[in-house]
């Protein structure tokens, strides 16, 4: 999968199916106040991440309907 991605990051293999529940189940009871909480945990979420699923968890929660409020906020 790596090879086929042309990423230096490795993957664990969960289907995207998959990887959307867990991200289901591990983000339902977050909640974000402000524009900078919100903005902090995608960001460590993505910077930290050793393994791209762990990426893609970031974007869905950069995606979560919670987060609207706070897309394309002027600072």
């Amino acid at each position: 999968m790596q090879a086929y991605m042309k990423s230096a990051m490795p993957f664990h293999g969960v289907p995207t199916p998959l990887l959307r529940q867990v991200c289901k189940a591990a983000f339902a009871d977050v909640e974000f106040s402000t524009v900078s909480h919100w903005q902090s945990q995608v960001l460590d979420l993505w910077r930290n991440a050793r393994f791209r699923e762990e990426r893609y968890a970031a974007l869905y929660l950069a995606g979560d309907r919670r987060g609207r409020p706070f897309r394309h906020h002027p600072r």
